[in-house]
């Protein structure tokens, strides 16, 4: 029987499809064992999902939870204890049916215990297939219904052969109107399952595939993820990139994101590859680009040499949160707001006004004198003497930001620098020089008033400037300006150019500690206590980006705390 579909009802199949997909994906693909011996499938998963594909999906194996679930329970040991995660483990049984942590569970319904998982999912968001290993079909077939059907309200569940393949079918209903939710069928080992109301064409083609019509087959997609390495957990690959993030973009405002295309649109190939191991998750991404992207990548990293160690003295040993840049900044601007464009249009309408203002033109006079070289880092204040009601009044104001770039000619930029200070005391402002060792250092505080270094100390300050050698700098918090420049810092991109962030858990939770915690409210104080807890199981999370051949690459980790760094 043929499907009748409303089309006013294609986004809730959508949304319903992606629940279920996600669902399959959380699972099956990140559980079982592999310590039996299992029927070996006839065919790799890959063998079975085309090479149109917009979206590939290969989990390792499907004893991952299993293999890994000894380490993730010390982990998790600190903050949750064994009942806890016992009672974890339950809830997941319960709603799948079968315990997917162990190597017992996974025989009883008839899943290897052994064996790679592949997956397609489609751009448009409409279906998904996925191949999953199996020893027993029959087995597993009523155990991967009844999932379904806990999630989704079906209506049918039929059984037919088409095309030579033995295939059930799960309809749902809106009316008069039936809907395909969902199909499966055995072939190669396999339990093939799609999702969406294509799912049974997906399945058949799938059953019935030749491998060189695989993405296994596909020369292209082997040596992308060749760049990935061999080392992976979970992977996804995602063709036409750039065109599928304008699809999900679309999707979720509504609108047709034509400035984004202009970028997006340069992107080829995009994917991602993440491994768990003892010192925690490691992601490595790759994105290949077409001829005019690689080159716009290479113009916005054409950034030589290492940057003057100023630019790294931003990062202090308090420092939570620590950026650095070797980018070309003209570069940078050409790519967010290209010639033509809206964000373009705007932007030279705020460097007009400024001009107009001050006679700066940031474009022409401030932008060209910086190298590229740049870095941010932002912290909090002493917490031991703040009220728990100033820092909800106030919360911005309970941090620190400071931020240093190299400059060609430092003197340019004090210039333009001079001339924003007629502006500033139109809003009842003034600028008191102070001296560091022989730099000079600018505080802006409120006029008139007395010298920085009187009884009202240096946070009273909104800001301060400084320039040391090829480097020019600010503060929102003055009183560390000294320790900027008495400081150096480590070179995170090792002279070459890219991007680099770190988020330092282990000082963000030391330094929040110092507050009383007596002061919380008691409804509170039981949630901030236990995030902490949590906050504790990671010592810091960093991501790398560079140019690499043919497109942009990245890498970044989350490392976890040894365990004698985790507070009690």
């Amino acid at each position: 029987m043929h499907t009748s579909v409303d089309p006013g009802l294609a986004g809730l199949y959508g949304r319903t499809m992606r629940r279920t997909g996600g669902a399959v994906l959380i699972a099956l693909g990140l559980s079982g064992c592999f310590l039996f011996k299992a029927e070996r499938p006839s065919a790799h998963p890959l063998e079975l999902i085309g090479k149109d594909a917009d979206t590939v999906v290969e989990v390792r194996d499907i004893s991952l939870l299993v293999e890994y679930r000894p380490r993730l329970t010390a982990q998790l040991r600190p903050v949750m204890g064994p009942l806890d995660i016992s009672r974890l483990v339950s809830e997941l049984a319960l709603v799948l049916g079968f315990d997917p942590t162990t190597k017992d569970g996974l025989k009883s319904v008839g899943l290897t215990t052994s064996g790679p998982i592949a997956g397609e999912v489609r751009n448009d968001g409409t279906g998904a297939l996925w191949a999953i290993p199996v020893s027993d079909a029959a087995t597993f077939g009523p155990v991967l219904e009844a999932a379904i059907k806990a999630r989704m309200d079906i209506g049918q569940t039929k059984s037919d052969t088409r095309d030579g393949v033995r295939l059930t079918r799960m309809t749902i209903e809106f009316g008069p109107h039936q809907a395909t939710a969902a199909a499966y069928a055995a072939a190669k080992g396999h339990i093939l399952l799609g999702l969406g109301p294509h799912a049974d064409a997906l399945v058949v083609a799938a059953a019935r595939r030749a491998r060189p019509d695989s993405v296994r087959g596909d020369d292209g997609y082997r040596k992308f993820v060749a760049d990935l390495g061999a080392d992976f957990d979970v992977r996804m690959v995602t063709r036409r990139g750039g065109r599928a993030i304008v699809s999900a973009a679309r999707r979720v405002s509504g609108r047709d994101p034509a400035e984004l295309r202009r970028v997006l649109d340069r992107i080829d190939t995009v994917g991602w590859s993440m491994r768990y191991a003892a010192r925690g998750f490691e992601v490595v991404g790759r994105a290949r680009l077409d001829d005019r992207g690689e080159k716009a990548v290479q113009r916005i990293f054409a950034v030589p040499g290492k940057p003057p160690s100023g630019v790294l003295a931003v990062d202090l040993p308090q420092t939570v949160a620590f950026a650095q840049l070797a980018a070309d900044p003209k570069a940078l601007v050409d790519l967010i707001a290209p010639a033509g464009s809206q964000p373009r249009k705007q932007l030279e309408k705020s460097v007009a006004g400024l001009k107009n203002d001050v006679d700066i033109d940031v474009l022409a006079d401030v932008l060209p004198h910086f190298t590229g070289h740049a870095a941010v880092a932002i912290g909090l204040d002493d917490l031991t003497k703040v009220d728990f009601g100033t820092i909800t009044a106030q919360p911005v104001r309970q941090g620190w930001l400071a931020a240093a770039a190299a400059a060609k000619d430092p003197a340019r930029l004090r210039a333009a620098e001079q001339k924003l200070e007629g502006r500033l005391k139109a809003r009842q402002l003034s600028v008191r020089v102070r001296k560091i060792s022989k730099t000079e250092v600018r505080d802006v505080v409120a006029a008139p008033g007395p010298a920085i270094e009187s009884q009202r100390g240096p946070n009273d300050a909104y800001f301060s400037t400084f320039t040391k050698d090829e480097v020019w700098g600010f503060s929102f918090e003055p009183k560390l300006v000294a320790d900027i420049l008495a400081g150096g810092g480590k070179d995170q991109l090792n002279g070459r150019p890219g991007a680099y962030f770190v988020l330092r858990f282990n000082r963000l939770t030391e330094q929040l500690r110092r507050f009383d915690d007596r002061q919380l409210p008691l409804l509170y104080r039981p949630f901030v206590l236990k995030g902490l807890a949590y906050l504790d199981l990671f010592d810091r999370i960093d991501m790398r980006v560079e140019p690499v051949d043919g497109g942009v690459g990245f890498e970044g980790r989350l490392h976890f705390a040894a365990p004698s760094a985790k507070k009690p």
